[in-house]
């Protein structure tokens, strides 16, 4: 199925405005098309060490630096705010992406690690991780997060609701250090707090995303076979956003119909295999709590892609990339749903398999000596043409790729 999918979207990208462009979008996903099929061997000892690992590492390596970012800002006495919780990012919904989608693990890697430090370790991390994704605004990670932790709690009334206590505990202590540390205390020691206040009441970015779907409904309407080919939503300017804020919207617009069609079904199967393990006497109590994790954590995925680039944003496709693959791994090896693990079943298969990872790596690899891949140069013409008209530094998160706003979009 995602060889025929991955040969669709070869065509279209070959048939696009900029195939190189579209080649490279392709590529990605080729790559994390490999890597989630490459998953569906594991043991189910190292899925659950793989998620623990997931949600032990990500969220520490994070929070190291959040608490650098805190603790320069106070003692310089620098305002601190939605910027001390950027730790290499320049808008504060990226990271809440990779902390809604790395929260349902905390709970694995709390369960896995030893008592005494290590536990005690992970919970405060876990605390601290929930601060990070109250005090990022992100409306579509929050209520990504609280359906995940609704819907596990609903279907399995034992481990599921011990999930889902252990993450309420932990997102109630996170709001207390939330209110602590960027608001009680910032205004005993005389600083300025700037938290973002006013997400809920704010609706203009809801008339945006709704802009924004209108232009991938008419492209996919338009081009309903192959679509306008990958990456090329933002080929076409329309002035609000380089891509729909929706993975199956985009994969419509830019790949076809019949592959977003073909994507979610698999997506949905998946989620109910998943399902299906975390019930009551399905499979083993080992597999229901890694299934309610890991059916959490599609959960938020799932709800994620209709509203934000979660698909779009490199650490989020990463994350996205684990959170799939390991899903794949247990629902493929559960014996309580009837699955066979095959193989290829001829030398035809593999042939196309390997050719197309060959083109995926290649491409990939061009980008480097190619002019797409020279971004600061990219950066520099456009400026100049806008006679360096002032631009905050998420210019390239537009990412526009067209004539009117890439020089290397033009006939030479």
């Amino acid at each position: 199925m995602l060889l025929s999918l991955l040969a669709v979207g070869l065509v279209s990208s070959l048939t696009a405005q900029r195939p190189y462009v579209a080649l490279l979008e392709w590529s990605m996903m080729v790559i994390i098309s490999l890597l989630v099929l490459g998953a569906r061997r594991l043991s189910l000892h190292n899925i659950r060490l793989a998620g623990a690992l997931f949600g032990a590492i990500v969220p520490a390596a994070y929070v190291s630096g959040v608490v650098a970012n805190y603790v320069s800002e106070v003692l310089l006495g620098f305002e601190v705010g939605s910027l001390t919780l950027l730790v290499g990012f320049s808008n504060p919904r990226f990271p809440a992406q990779l902390e809604a989608l790395s929260i349902p693990f905390l709970f694995l890697a709390w369960r896995l690690a030893p008592e005494g430090f290590w536990r005690a370790s992970i919970f405060v991390i876990a605390i601290a991780w929930w601060a990070c994704l109250i005090g990022s605004g992100s409306r579509t990670s929050w209520i990504s997060v609280g359906i995940a932790l609704a819907l596990v709690a609903w279907l399995e009334r034992d481990r599921g609701f011990a999930f889902t206590r252990f993450q309420c505990i932990c997102a109630a202590l996170g709001g207390v250090a939330f209110l602590i540390f960027f608001f009680l205390l910032p205004a005993l020691l005389g600083l300025t707090s700037a938290i973002e206040a006013d997400r809920f009441s704010n609706i203009a970015s809801v008339g945006t995303r709704a802009i924004l779907w209108k232009h991938g409904f008419d492209a996919a309407i338009a081009h309903p076979l192959l679509g306008i080919g990958p990456m090329h939503y933002a080929y076409f300017f329309n002035g609000e956003g380089a891509h729909p804020h929706n993975f199956w919207l985009q994969l419509a617009a830019e790949w076809g119909l019949p592959v977003a069609g073909v994507a979610l079904s698999a997506v949905v199967l998946l989620w109910r295999r998943l399902a299906l393990v975390v019930r009551p006497g399905r499979a083993s109590t080992e597999e229901q709590e890694t299934g309610l994790v890991l059916l959490a954590a599609l959960t938020v995925w799932i709800v994620g892609t209709q509203a934000d680039g979660f698909m779009v944003v490199p650490t989020s496709q990463l994350a996205s990339t684990v959170i799939l693959a390991l899903c794949v791994a247990l629902a493929m090896r559960t014996n309580s749903i009837h699955l066979r693990i095959a193989d290829p079943p001829d030398i035809g298969l593999r042939v196309f398999w390997a050719a197309m990872t060959l083109i995926a790596t290649l491409t990939l690899t061009s980008l480097m000596f190619s002019s797409f891949g020279d971004s600061s140069g990219r950066e520099r013409v456009w400026r100049k043409e806008q006679q360096n008209v002032y631009f905050h530094p998420r210019f390239w998160q537009h990412g526009w790729i067209g004539p009117d706003h890439d020089a290397t979009a033009r006939p030479r």
